[in-house]
């Protein structure tokens, strides 16, 4: 082999060893970025606004059509503003269809009470975290006592963005809770 073929591929090694490193480096700045971005995002500009809800006293059919006609699965249980509870597609197969109890049975006798809640100004990155320690899809947004707004981890996941935190919060979600 020549000594000039011989430097072209021993420059060509070189470039492409560069290359590699600055991909490399591009990869780990990226991800440091996209971490501030999640940081410095709050819930209120991912938030659905207009949340269907229902009163405690509200039947269950009622709930599900509701469901039906805003396709989600869930929906707060609100009483003068205030969030009571939640009520779930699963609440419903569970504790009515399941038990064969009568779909005109009041929405508080199938709800789950203890609600975990957030606030506009929280972080997504701090929703995400709140969602999987919690184990729940979706979370009711409240300020000043009041529902303002829902974040259901399809918000998180369908922003490039957020992938990484969305990712976080379902692996945690999937696992099988023990209490």
């Amino acid at each position: 082999m020549s000594p000039f073929l011989f430097g072209c591929q021993f420059m060509l090694v070189i470039l492409l060893i560069y290359s590699y490193l600055h991909n490399e480096q591009m990869n780990v700045h990226n991800k440091r970025r996209k971490g501030r971005i999640i940081l410095n995002h709050t819930v209120e500009s991912i938030m659905t606004r207009q949340v269907a809800t229902v009163t405690p006293d509200q039947s269950v059919q009622e709930a599900a059509q509701l469901m039906n006609e805003h396709n989600v699965g869930a929906i707060p249980v609100v009483e003068n503003g205030k969030v009571k509870g939640m009520v779930t597609d699963r609440d419903i197969t569970l504790r009515i269809t399941a038990q064969g109890l009568n779909p005109s049975t009041p929405v508080s006798q199938v709800m789950t009470s203890d609600v975990v809640t957030g606030t506009p100004s929280m972080s997504v990155d701090e929703a995400a975290k709140v969602m999987a320690k919690n184990q729940i899809r979706r979370l009711p947004i409240v300020q000043n006592n009041e529902l303002c707004g829902i974040v259901a981890l399809g918000d998180i996941a369908t922003n490039q963005t957020y992938d990484e935190a969305a990712e976080q919060a379902l692996s945690e979600i999937s696992e099988p809770s023990y209490h």
